[in-house]
């Protein structure tokens, strides 16, 4: 019996059935933070297809403008790591 890693599992599978799963894991998720607001719904599918949106311009627009997304990609994930780290300040967790 062969097991396939992970590699070969993500290659089998096309773009179309990763944008949905990437829709349905982000969709979840946000639910499950603004589910006790009145309009968590409608909110989380916003964020859910914002965040596709961007993944899938990110895809399109990598292949020609190469170091510029790799520089927008490095900006984006420190921002989110200053936020979460105010954030656990904030909280007193640090």
């Amino acid at each position: 019996m062969v097991k396939s890693t992970f590699n070969e599992f993500s290659q089998k599978l096309s773009w179309n059935t990763k944008f949905y799963l990437l829709l349905a894991i982000v969709f979840i998720v946000t639910n499950l933070i603004f589910y006790p607001f009145d309009n968590g719904f409608a909110i989380s599918m916003i964020i859910s297809l914002s965040v596709l949106l961007l993944v899938d311009t990110f895809m399109v627009f990598s292949k020609n403008h190469h170091t510029t997304w790799t520089k927008f990609l490095r900006i984006l994930i420190t921002i989110i790591i200053l936020l979460l780290i105010l954030g656990l300040v904030k909280v007193g967790v640090g």
